[in-house]
């Protein structure tokens, strides 16, 4: 975990997505998030959207952890409508367990303090 704090305005989003940018074409780009308190981006950067996005982003980086995420689903249908707290843990921690993902496989979350 690398956790850069600074003032507003110093530059941390940018570096964020300057890191995400370079893994993504790197191909160690598991997910990644950008929190926006103001709505910006359609209101697709709020907490509501956080874990489903994370859990699409990895189903979609890893073939391994498509097939458990759909296991999953194919085993209790109600979790796609879940709470994002079962769906953290039951979609995205618990499945996550067991799937062996590359070392250098990184998620990218910024301005994690505007949730």
């Amino acid at each position: 975990i690398v956790w850069l704090r600074g003032s507003p305005g110093t530059g941390k989003s940018a570096i964020c997505k300057t890191v995400a940018s370079t893994l993504h074409d790197q191909g160690k780009l598991a997910g990644s998030f950008f929190f926006d308190k103001r709505g910006g981006s359609g209101g697709m950067s709020t907490v509501d959207l956080f874990i489903s996005t994370l859990i699409f982003q990895l189903a979609s980086s890893s073939p391994e952890f498509r097939m458990t995420l759909g296991k999953r689903l194919a085993s209790d249908s109600l979790l796609a409508e879940a709470s994002p707290t079962s769906q953290l843990h039951k979609l995205l921690l618990e499945a996550a367990r067991e799937v062996a993902f590359p070392p250098s496989c990184v998620i990218v979350i910024d301005a994690l303090d505007e949730c």
